[in-house]
């Protein structure tokens, strides 16, 4: 099976990632703390209560089916194209169309979700330190400037910026779930209800299962470094498995902190409260006062670290993209020092500031409008795009299992697809209570399904848009 690098028309992308560091990128586009600080509160009130941190495992546990099929395939995708790569080899040529572009949708709302609400987060939390009093959208343009930076140099420089800042996110989350045992928890003691089968399936659990899986976005973001990592293969595998572990018990056991600290019978109660601010005062309340302050700014770190993550990811879509034809091939040249998308940073960051532009002059507000919409729709992306990688995997080994197990090639990915499946109905069922309105969750569907359906209409259209690259993937999978 022959390797190609992903050549750009001044060079390669190159880095000496380890398993690691691309561990923690992966884990710092989930975002740890913002999860367990904005979306667990929400989870507990309208999933299943006290019990919702067993979600985070049965979460990981489908993320996993994927990952089996998804990691088999790996070592016949010889470019760090990830979903679009993987659709392409298994579907063909429209379908990976498709999947390019529903990556590119799904990436940029997370990505403007996360800048969004950074920004008018960062706004309030200036003002309320005496500082001045600044549009949300200012801050956003000092962000992306921020971002852009870093995304434009080797990948190298943003592995160790996220590296530092996961383990603090990480570190002081652990100290809390710590300090909630060694008191015993709350006035109900230690929860209970996680380990409880029957607890389980009270109030909406498949809805719990919904937010639990809106935390792993990203997970499968290991693939598109194959270009930047030592020993590819090996890498990649290990980063995935190794993330969805990290990401998946470290969900559960802060989220089961939360509810320990207020008790299985208060717990939604307490959320329903104030459920932005359950976190802060489950720190102020165990670890004191400046606990909370550190955690206040942890948080906007962790926001950094997300979009940063993010936003290597959708220069890297960009930069494939460029390479195979399907988006103006100068997006497809690589720093000749920094060995960078460096073209595709910049373009991104110029988009973002545009849609800023455009959100500021509708007056939509950072929190319950851009937020919600975006990860709205981000969520039913992601979900989409993974059904398709493990269609991709089962189609793609159809008709020759290269001596690997049908376990690994057909039947784990199948029922990968089925979870999946079901977790897809379930979101576009709830959409509502993530969007706001069904006429909004209608504005998220319709631009999803055309690309869906644009897809194999523009391949068939235009036939030689990226056929040669098709092709070579083709020649990299024998």
């Amino acid at each position: 099976m022959s390797r190609q690098r992903s050549k750009g028309e001044d060079g390669t992308l190159s880095g000496g990632l380890g398993v690691t560091t691309v561990i923690v990128m992966v884990i710092a586009a989930a975002a740890p703390l913002t999860t367990v600080g904005a979306v667990a509160p929400n989870a507990f009130i309208a999933g299943n209560g006290a019990a919702y941190p067993i979600m985070y495992v049965a979460a990981a546990l489908l993320l996993f089916l994927f990952a089996v099929g998804f990691n088999a395939m790996n070592r016949y995708v010889a470019e760090a194209g990830a979903f679009y790569s993987y659709v392409t080899l298994g579907l063909g040529r429209g379908a990976g169309v498709s999947a390019a572009y529903l990556a590119l949708l799904t990436y940029t709302c997370v990505q403007m979700a996360v800048y969004a609400f950074m920004a008018g987060i960062l706004a309030d939390y200036v003002t309320g330190l005496g500082g001045p009093e600044l549009p949300w959208w200012v801050w956003m343009v000092g962000i992306v400037l921020a971002v852009t930076f870093f995304g434009y140099r080797n990948i190298d420089f943003s592995g160790r910026l996220l590296l530092v800042l996961v383990a603090l996110e990480i570190l002081i989350c652990l100290v809390l779930v710590i300090a909630i045992v060694i008191e015993g928890g709350g006035q109900e003691g230690l929860s209970t209800a996680t380990f409880t089968p029957s607890a389980w399936f009270q109030g909406a659990p498949a809805l719990g299962l919904m937010f639990a899986v809106s935390g792993f976005l990203g997970v499968e973001g290991a693939a598109i470094y194959r270009d930047e990592v030592r020993d590819p293969d090996r890498t990649i595998r290990r980063a995935t498995y190794g993330a969805l572990a990290v990401i998946g018990l470290f969900y559960a056991v802060v989220a089961w902190g939360l509810v320990s600290a207020w008790g299985d019978q208060s717990i939604v109660e307490k959320a329903s409260q104030d459920p932005g601010g359950l976190l802060v005062e489950t720190f102020g309340i165990y670890l004191g006062p400046v606990s909370q302050e550190i955690v206040q700014i942890l948080l906007l770190t962790s926001f950094f670290a997300c979009v940063l993550s993010f936003h290597n990811v959708i220069n890297r879509y960009v930069f494939t993209l460029g390479t195979a034809g399907l988006m103006p091939r100068s997006l497809g040249k690589a720093h000749p020092a920094y060995h960078s998308p460096h073209v595709a940073a910049l373009l991104q960051s110029a988009s973002v500031l545009v849609l800023m532009a455009v959100f500021v002059a509708m007056g939509l507000g950072p929190f319950s409008q851009i937020f919600s919409w975006m990860i709205g729709t981000s969520t039913l992306g992601f979900l989409l795009l993974m059904l398709l990688t493990c269609i991709a995997v089962i189609a793609f080994f159809g008709g020759n299992p290269r001596g690997l197990s049908p376990w690994r090639t057909h039947w784990i990915p199948l029922l990968g697809a089925l979870g999946i499946a079901i977790a897809t109905v379930t979101t576009v069922a709830n959409l509502p209570i993530l969007v706001g309105t069904w006429g909004m969750a209608a504005a998220v569907i319709v631009p999803i399904l055309l690309i869906l359906t644009g897809g194999p209409a523009f391949a068939m259209l235009n036939p030689n848009a990226n056929a040669e690259h098709a092709d070579a993937l083709q020649r990299g999978a024998r």
